[in-house]
């Protein structure tokens, strides 16, 4: 298995197609493309900031597709932040 970073004008033009029609307000965040060398199956996994709904997004992509669809709400979020804020409060590379 090899998981790389992608940035969003790397991904396959289909899934920038999907993106941008399901989700109208969204910024993208960042995305890692997976692939199985014992299968040849390729993952793309996205994250979005849908400024719509007020949540994080993840999205999974196989064969053009989404596979898979997770969210956290921001306020969740912002209440980890207030309850750990050592953790969050590490410097991000």
């Amino acid at each position: 298995m090899k998981i790389s970073k992608v940035s969003k004008e790397a991904l396959p033009s289909e899934l920038q197609a999907i993106i941008t029609e399901k989700f109208k307000n969204a910024k993208f965040i960042l995305a890692h493309v997976i692939e199985y060398e014992s299968t040849g199956s390729i993952l793309y996994v996205v994250n979005l900031l849908d400024l719509q709904k007020d949540e994080i997004v993840e999205l999974v992509f196989e064969n053009g597709k989404i596979t898979h669809q997770s969210a956290i709400a921001l306020v969740v979020i912002e209440k980890a932040m207030e309850l750990y804020p050592e953790v969050f409060g590490k410097v991000v590379r």
